[in-house]
């Protein structure tokens, strides 16, 4: 029980290989591939692999592996977040305002994965019918065919959130009304219409915080703040919310609390 090897077989005579005579010879030179050489032209024509893709996004723009994933697919999906980065990155350089790329990458990321996503799958389930295929559920609603917002106003979007024009509130809203009723506008011309924008003007902040503090159905919960202790943090509180109110909401959060702080060290001087 023995096996024994009696010849090779390693070249093409052993296989009795010979060239088609009718077939001219197949030389991918310059000039059929534009590349110096095969290699080069499968690098530059070949797409970008799922993994490769996910890799680069997370090392070139900062973001989460969940968010790179999602992103990723999709090919149309990864131009439309690098386009939107960019645009976002161009408006703030154009306002000076001073934001760092990962900040910008990563607003966008969650922007894009969170709310727009959110909006298109909600668009796509109420447009399928009663009998569709389950199965095509969480891939139908990354194809950017789905979104009504594109690269542009998205970032044109993130950057209002970014140097504060709007809040993330007010921003929620506009991207509802981009994707369901406004398709040509842009956020600012939309955010304008309908008075999202905060207010952070400190003298009108202060104005707005002076109007409420005096006026006459607050008297009773200035007088408690004056009494200090525990009433201070309650009818800070209550003012707050008086003024946001007062503001239709458009106050800037912090820059009111640091207003509101001011006037009533002014006119109402806690009790120690």
């Amino acid at each position: 029980g023995r096996t024994i090897k009696i010849r090779d077989k390693d070249g093409a005579v052993d296989y009795r290989f010979m060239p088609e005579p009718d077939l001219p010879p197949l030389r991918l030179d310059k000039s059929i591939l534009g590349t110096n050489n095969l290699q080069e032209f499968l690098d530059e024509n070949l797409p970008e692999l799922p993994d490769q893709a996910v890799r680069r996004l997370m090392n070139k723009y900062g973001i989460s592996e969940a968010s790179a994933l999602i992103l990723t697919s999709d090919r149309s999906v990864i131009k439309y977040f690098e386009d939107a980065t960019s645009i976002c990155a161009n408006q703030l350089e154009q306002r000076n305002h001073a934001v760092d790329q990962n900040t910008i990458s990563t607003a966008i990321a969650n922007w894009f994965c969170n709310d727009l996503l959110a909006l298109a799958k909600e668009t796509v389930t109420k447009d399928e019918d009663d009998n569709h295929d389950n199965e095509s559920e969480g891939t139908v609603f990354y194809s950017v065919e789905n979104f009504n917002v594109d690269a542009l106003r998205l970032g044109s979007l993130v950057s209002l959130v970014l140097d504060q024009t709007i809040s993330t509130t007010q921003a929620k809203k506009l991207l509802s009304v981009m994707h369901h009723d406004d398709r040509e506008s842009s956020p600012l011309e939309i955010a304008e219409r309908n008075g999202w924008r905060l207010i952070a003007d400190m003298d009108t902040l202060k104005l707005i915080c002076q109007k409420v503090i005096h006026d006459s159905t607050n008297e009773k919960q200035l007088e408690q703040y004056k009494l200090g202790g525990k009433h201070v943090q309650k009818m800070t509180k209550y003012f707050t919310g008086k003024i946001m109110a007062e503001s239709g909401g458009n106050a800037h959060p912090e820059l009111m609390a640091k207003a509101l702080r001011e006037v009533l060290e002014e006119v109402a001087p806690v009790l120690m």
